[in-house]
């Protein structure tokens, strides 16, 4: 796995920190935040490198997933500098100096930057996994049924183990897996002719894996494949209700795309901001699309 660039990690804590260590959207055009947005996306979007994909995804998807991790990269910096300026806050120091804020935030920044993108990075690359095995599945000329497996690889998963289902049932679209961060369940297509199991019953033992009155189970009740996108078609690797998104991370607004318009639509009527977003960044693209995403998540600022 890649890492992300300690001296980026650095020089960006020092903006936030010159800034009054505080975090607000604005900062979030300061070309040393962009660097540190950029590499962590750097790191989550490797497994989605044509040479590592698995098996084919279609461009189009391939694209909306690229958008996916790009946005999440965003909200997780942004998560990152305001819990670390909250920690120092919280600290009352007298005459504020960096490199004891630095130092203050040391295990949050490893928290984030090493224990979450590891585990961020290995979903992915699972996840990626699972939507290629969706794409072949539903790309047949072959009807299937779906059987669930966590026997002997994921035993938080064992209450939903040998549901068998049509590919075509809306259950998958609440129960595909990863469901879970380090999930290595697995979904087989068999043949369309096997007994299936109840949706009663079905449902029940989903409720018992995921229930929905925990945020932390109930957010993987999604499908990565058929989830809508942040550029207007299907595909999204990370929950849409990741606490990453959660009411008051950067502005209470959805900048949608549609792929006829040059500009970003601002809606303001939702609580968590998705944008648009290329999917291979040149240093010169990356600017380009960044003083356009910039310009719409601030608009409401204005």
């Amino acid at each position: 796995m890649k890492t992300i660039s300690p001296k980026i990690i650095y020089n960006a804590y020092r903006d936030i920190f010159n800034g009054g260590f505080n975090i607000t959207p604005p900062d979030l055009h300061l070309p040393r935040i962009k660097a540190f947005i950029k590499d962590t996306y750097r790191v989550l979007r490797h497994p989605l490198k044509p040479a590592l994909l698995p098996g084919p995804i279609p461009p189009r998807l391939l694209l909306a997933l690229q958008y996916d991790l790009f946005i999440f990269s965003g909200f997780k910096v942004y998560c990152q500098f305001n819990e670390s300026c909250t920690l120092y806050r919280d600290q009352k120091p007298r005459e504020p100096h960096f490199e004891e804020f630095y130092e203050v935030t040391e295990q949050l920044r490893e928290l984030y930057n090493k224990h979450y993108l590891k585990a961020e990075y290995e979903y992915v690359v699972r996840c990626v996994k699972h939507i290629t095995e969706w794409v072949q599945t539903r790309g047949s000329e072959h009807e299937y049924n779906l059987l669930y497996q966590s026997s002997g690889c994921c035993p938080d998963h064992a209450a939903l183990d040998g549901i068998c289902l049509p590919a075509t049932h809306p259950f998958w679209e609440v129960a595909y897996p990863p469901n879970s961060w380090h999930c290595t369940c697995r979904v087989l297509p068999v043949d369309s002719n096997l007994p299936t199991t109840g949706i009663e019953k079905a449902l029940k033992r989903l409720n018992k894996t995921l229930p929905g009155n925990d945020p932390m189970h109930s957010m993987f009740r999604f499908n990565p494949a058929t989830t809508q996108s942040l550029n207007g078609g299907l595909g999204r690797i990370f929950p849409p209700e990741h606490p990453y998104y959660g009411p008051g991370h950067l502005l209470q607004c959805t900048c949608a795309y549609e792929s006829s318009v040059e500009e970003p639509i601002v809606q303001t009527d939702y609580v968590r901001k998705d944008a648009i977003v290329p999917g291979e960044l040149s240093s010169e693209e990356f600017e380009q699309f960044w003083d356009k995403f910039f310009a719409a998540i601030t608009r409401e600022d204005a």
